[in-house]
């Protein structure tokens, strides 16, 4: 490929998906306006990839899913921690297992300013931190997109979609994942089957929960 939208970089196998990582975490070099594109589906063999830097591209996930993640222990855990303004993540779906995280946690992004379309997380969270299945903390646009997997938090917030949402807006999104606060002796805390934590100028339209809480 060549990073445009009708050739995107392709990805089709672990080591291409760490090739990223290595061009963004590594080498420090950007993606604005770079698109990347799944090929196909993805096992990860029970192990995780974070992508540290800010993504500023587009990533398609294609109907594809990357599986087998697993992260057992850490202060945070994401596929993508900071999306900007620029940036989209469509179509991807991710499986595995998330336990004894121990800060804010997202299934696909940590902080989000751009747009999530399309995603499904059926990732399994669990630990003592803010966590949201879709996105921890939400600033941007995050539509049709679904958690199923079961979030089980000792302390703080948690959402099935996102944790927390200042200004942003979740459309035509929706939970089945059970959503558990579990020993957790601060009921200030909040629990949401879509948003636990909702201010500013945020938007929730057209969304559902079933999952228990």
């Amino acid at each position: 490929g060549e990073g445009t939208q009708a050739a995107p970089y392709k990805i089709s196998n672990v080591k291409e998906l760490f090739a990223l990582k290595e061009w963004m975490d590594l080498l420090g070099k950007g993606t604005d306006n770079l698109h990347f594109q799944l090929q196909q589906s993805i096992d990860m063999n029970n192990s995780w990839i974070c992508l540290e830097a800010v993504f500023n591209g587009v990533f398609d996930g294609n109907g594809k899913t990357i599986s087998n993640l697993k992260y057992d222990s850490g202060s945070n855990a994401y596929i993508f921690r900071y999306l900007s303004n620029n940036s989209t993540i469509k179509n991807l779906t991710i499986s595995g297992s998330i336990t004894n995280v121990s800060s804010n946690t997202g299934g696909i992004a940590q902080m989000n300013s751009g747009t999530i379309i399309g995603c499904t997380n059926l990732v399994d969270i669990q630990g003592q931190c803010i966590a949201g299945g879709i996105v921890d903390t939400n600033f941007g646009n995050v539509i049709a997109c679904v958690n199923k997997g079961n979030l089980i938090i000792s302390d703080y917030t948690v959402g099935g979609i996102v944790a927390q949402q200042g200004g942003g807006r979740v459309i035509g999104c929706y939970n089945s994942g059970t959503i558990e606060r579990a020993g957790a002796d601060n009921t200030n805390d909040n629990v949401g089957g879509v948003i636990s934590d909702l201010y500013g100028n945020s938007s929730v339209i057209a969304c559902y929960n079933t999952g228990e809480l």
